[in-house]
C-alpha cells in the first residue's frame, strides 16, 4: 500500500467577491433600523376557510334540456373546498361599485380545479366582491353596511345564476358567428370584437355555532353555518390600455368607454 499522501483536491472556484458600496450599506443599516412596520396592514389580512362553487359554462341546448340544469345548482362536481386571503382594509380596495366592494386576495382549492382557468393553482391571484348599501347620507367611500346573512346568500345567488344564463348565451352567441362566417362567401366588413367572460364562482364563509342537540341530550354540540360570501372572478393581469371593460352596468350599450 502506497502511504504517500496525495496532494489535495483543488476546490471549484465559487462566484467572484463583490463587497457592496459602503455607503449605501450604512444608508440600507439607518434606514432599516429606523423603519416603521405597518403592523395594521398585517393585521388586517384575513385567512379563511370557504367552500367554493365554480360556476360552469354549459352549451344553452344543454341548460335547456333539463330542469336539473334550468338555474345554476349548488350541488354539483364543481364544488370545492378552499382558503382565500384578502386585506380588508378599505384603502386597499380594487373598486368600490354601486352595490359591492372589490378586493384583491388569493384562492387555492382542494384539490385544485381540473381545468385550467379559476381555481386551477395555488394561490391563485382573484378578485373577491362582497355586497354591500350604505344610506344616502353615507359617504360614497364608507363606511359599508352588510346585509343580514339570509339576504346576502338570496342575493349572490341571484347573481351567480346570472352569470351562469349569461355565460351560456355568450357561448351559443360566438358559435352563431363562427357558424355564419364559416358559410361566407367572404370576410364581414366590419371588425368582429372578441370578447373575454370572465371565470367566477361562489365562496361561502362557514362560522362554527353552539346548538342544542336535541331533546334528552346535555350540554350543546358546534355546528357550521354560514358566515357571508364573496363572488370570486378571476384577475385579469393586463398591461395598460390592453384591457377595456366592453359592457357594464351604468350603460346596457356595449361599447368602449
Amino acid at each position: 500500500m502506497d502511504s504517500r499522501k496525495l496532494p489535495p483536491l483543488k476546490c471549484p472556484s465559487g462566484p467572484s467577491l463583490c463587497s457592496p458600496d459602503q455607503n449605501n450599506l450604512k444608508e440600507t443599516l439607518k434606514l432599516g433600523g429606523a423603519a416603521s412596520i405597518d403592523v395594521n396592514s398585517v393585521l388586517k389580512q384575513k385567512v379563511e376557510q370557504v367552500t367554493f362553487y365554480l360556476i360552469p359554462t354549459l352549451p344553452l341546448f344543454e341548460l335547456v334540456a333539463s330542469p336539473a340544469t334550468y338555474v345554476f345548482d349548488m350541488d354539483t362536481d364543481d364544488q370545492y373546498s378552499g382558503l382565500v386571503m384578502l386585506n380588508t382594509s378599505p384603502d386597499v380596495l380594487l373598486g368600490i361599485g354601486s352595490f359591492k366592494t372589490a378586493h384583491e386576495g388569493e384562492l387555492t382549492l382542494t384539490p385544485l380545479a381540473p381545468s385550467s382557468g379559476l381555481g386551477a393553482q395555488p394561490c391563485q391571484k382573484a378578485m373577491l366582491k362582497r355586497l354591500f348599501f350604505r344610506h344616502k347620507a353615507q359617504n360614497s367611500t364608507g363606511p359599508f353596511m352588510r346585509f343580514q346573512v339570509p339576504e346576502e346568500l338570496k342575493k349572490l345567488l341571484h347573481e351567480a345564476n346570472t352569470l351562469y344564463l349569461a355565460k351560456a348565451l355568450f357561448k351559443l352567441t360566438y358559435n352563431i358567428i363562427d357558424h355564419a362566417l364559416q358559410d361566407a362567401a367572404g370576410p364581414p366588413p366590419f371588425d368582429i370584437p372578441h370578447v373575454c367572460f370572465i371565470e367566477a364562482g361562489l365562496a361561502l364563509l362557514y362560522s362554527q355555532t353552539a346548538k342544542s342537540p336535541g331533546p334528552g341530550s346535555k350540554g350543546l354540540k358546534q355546528g357550521d353555518t354560514v358566515s357571508n360570501g364573496y363572488m370570486v372572478e378571476e384577475l385579469i393581469d393586463v398591461l395598460d390600455n390592453e384591457f377595456l371593460k366592453f359592457i357594464h352596468n351604468s350603460d346596457p350599450i356595449p361599447l368602449p368607454d
